[in-house]
C-alpha cells in the first residue's frame, strides 16, 4: 500500500489474507402499489389476493399471485407496463390457475435478451400439477412449455459449473418439498436434463423442506431456503456439490411456514444473499428486522435502509436482484407493495470502539472509495488532537485486546510496522485531521486487511494516546 500526502509519501509492502467484510446500503428509488392486481377478481390484471413472487430484469417487472382468501379462487401473473396503455398500468394476467385457499405461485424467474423475454414460474397447488413449472413469453403471456411437478420451492436460472458442459449444468433449476436434489429443465423446450431424483443432491444438515432457490452466477453454487434456514451448496461439477452447508441456522427451523425466500446479489464490489427471517406468520413483524443479509461465507452483514421504513407485515417477502442495474426489488406480501432499491455494497466495516483523547473526543478512521486492486482509496483520520501525530496499526483480523483504561487494540495479528507518523492539522481539541490516499497492490483482490489509528495525546490519560475503532477492508477485482 502506498500512502501519500502532498509531496510526502510512505511506501509499505505487506501481505494480505483472504476474508470478507462490508455493509449493504439500500436506497429506495420506487414504490409500486399492487392493489390494482390484487383487489378485484374481476380485473383483467388480477393475480390473486396477495402478491407472492417477483421477477425483474431490464426494467421489466413481473408479479405472481397467491390465494389468501378462505375459499377457492384463482391466481396468475401480470407484467408492469413501462408505458400505461389505455389507462392501465398492468398487462392482462396470464398463467391463470384455479387454487384452493393458501396456494399459488412460489417463484418467478426472468430471462431477457435483445430477441425475447421469457418468464419461468413455479406453481404449487399442494400436489403435482401439469403447470408446476412453466415458461411463458413475457410480452404476450403465451405458454411456451410446462412440466408436471409440484413447484413448491421456487425456480431460478442455473448458470452451470464454470468450465463444465452447459448441456448438463445450465438451465432452469428448481426443487420441491422433501426432494433430494435439484431438477434442471432445458430452457428452450422444457425437456428434463436432471430430475429431483437424479439432480445434484442438496439435502442439508437440517433436512430438505425446501422453500426457495437461487444460484451464484459466477460459481454456480446453489442457495436454498430449507424452512427458515439458508443453505449453501458448493458446486463441484455440472451436477454435483462437494458440500452442503447451513449458512444461516434458524431456531426454530419453521419448516411448515410458507414464504421464506432469498436472492443472491452479485454487486460490483462484492456479493451477498438477502433473505427474510420468517419463523412465524405473525402480522406484527418489522421489515428491517426480518430482512437480513449474509456473505457467501455465512457471516451476517448489516443493511442500511437509509431511513426507509415499511409498515409492519407478516414476514412474507420475495426478492429479485438485477445485476445489470444493481437493483433489488423486495415484494411485500401483506402490504401488497413492491419496494425498489438501488444497491451499494460497501466493502468496509467499522468494528470495536475507540478511546477518547483530549476534550473527550474519540478519533475516527474512515476509508472511502472503491477498493479495487491496482486502484486507490482515501483514508481519513478525524477528531484527533491537533498538531500531534497518528500512526496506523495494520493487522490481519479483528480483535478486542485490552490495553489500558478501557482502550482496546482492535487488530490482530499485528504486522511488524506502523504507517506514520501522520501529522494532524487543526486548531482546537477534536479538530485534528489528516487525509491521504492508499494505492492497493495488483493481485490482492478478495483479500482483507484491518486498520486502527493511534493518536499521540498526553491529555488522554496515563496511557498517553487516544485511538480509533478498527476498520476492516476487502479488496475487490476491478
Amino acid at each position: 500500500m502506498r500512502l501519500a500526502r502532498e509531496s510526502a509519501s510512505i511506501l509499505i509492502t505487506f501481505g494480505f489474507i483472504a476474508g470478507a467484510s462490508g455493509q449493504v446500503e439500500l436506497t429506495l428509488t420506487k414504490t409500486v402499489d399492487l392493489t390494482a392486481v390484487t383487489a378485484n377478481p374481476q380485473s383483467p390484471s388480477y393475480i390473486g389476493t396477495n402478491p407472492a413472487a417477483v421477477a425483474f430484469a431490464a426494467g421489466d417487472i413481473y408479479v405472481a399471485g397467491f390465494n389468501n382468501s378462505p375459499g377457492a379462487s384463482f391466481v396468475g401473473i401480470a407484467r408492469k407496463l413501462k408505458t400505461p396503455l389505455a389507462g392501465k398500468d398492468w398487462s392482462p394476467s396470464f398463467g391463470l390457475k384455479a387454487v384452493p385457499s393458501g396456494r399459488g405461485y412460489t417463484g418467478l424467474e426472468i430471462e431477457s435478451t435483445f430477441v425475447k423475454t421469457t418468464v419461468y414460474a413455479a406453481f404449487d397447488i399442494g400436489t403435482t400439477d401439469p403447470d408446476g413449472i412453466a415458461a411463458f413469453d413475457g410480452p404476450t403471456g403465451t405458454k411456451l412449455w410446462n412440466k408436471v411437478a409440484r413447484g413448491s420451492s421456487g425456480d431460478a436460472l442455473d448458470p452451470g459449473y464454470p468450465g463444465g458442459n452447459p448441456t448438463l449444468g445450465k438451465g432452469l433449476g428448481w426443487t420441491t418439498l422433501l426432494a433430494p436434489g435439484r431438477a434442471l429443465q432445458d430452457t428452450a423446450g422444457g425437456a428434463d436434463i436432471w430430475t429431483t431424483a437424479t439432480g445434484m443432491p442438496m439435502v442439508s444438515p437440517d433436512g430438505n423442506h425446501f422453500r426457495d432457490i437461487d444460484f451464484d452466477p459466477a460459481t454456480g453454487d446453489v442457495w436454498l431456503r430449507e424452512g427458515n434456514n439458508v443453505v449453501h451448496g458448493i458446486r463441484s461439477g455440472d451436477n454435483s456439490l462437494n458440500a452442503v452447508l447451513l449458512a444461516h441456522d434458524s431456531v426454530p427451523d419453521a419448516d411448515f411456514v410458507l414464504g421464506q425466500n432469498l436472492a443472491f446479489c452479485a454487486t460490483k464490489l462484492g456479493s451477498f444473499v438477502v433473505f427474510n427471517d420468517r419463523s412465524s406468520t405473525s402480522s406484527a413483524q418489522a421489515f428491517d428486522s426480518v430482512i437480513r443479509a449474509i456473505r457467501p461465507d455465512g457471516s451476517s452483514i448489516p443493511i442500511d435502509f437509509n431511513g426507509f421504513t415499511a409498515p409492519l407485515g407478516n414476514g412474507y417477502y420475495d426478492f429479485a436482484f438485477d445485476t445489470k442495474t444493481q437493483t433489488l426489488i423486495i415484494l411485500d406480501f401483506a402490504n401488497r407493495k413492491l419496494f425498489q432499491f438501488a444497491v451499494e455494497f460497501i466493502p468496509y466495516i467499522t468494528y470495536g470502539h475507540g478511546c477518547a483523547g483530549s476534550g473527550g473526543f474519540v478519533p475516527q478512521l474512515t476509508l472511502f472509495g472503491a477498493p479495487y486492486e491496482g486502484g486507490q482509496i482515501n483514508i481519513s483520520i478525524d477528531k484527533g488532537l491537533p498538531n500531534s501525530v497518528a500512526n496506523l496499526v495494520v493487522g490481519l483480523g479483528q480483535a478486542a485486546i485490552p490495553l489500558s483504561i478501557g482502550c482496546t487494540l482492535n487488530v490482530s495479528p499485528v504486522l511488524p510496522f506502523l504507517i506514520g507518523p501522520l501529522p494532524l492539522f487543526g486548531s482546537t481539541a477534536g479538530t485534528g485531521t489528516f487525509t491521504t490516499f492508499g494505492a492497493l497492490p495488483v493481485g490482492t483482490a478478495g483479500l482483507t486487511v484491518t486498520l486502527q489509528a493511534f493518536v499521540n495525546d498526553p491529555g488522554a490519560g496515563p496511557q498517553g494516546f487516544s485511538n480509533t475503532a478498527g476498520v476492516q477492508m476487502t479488496i475487490v477485482a476491478p
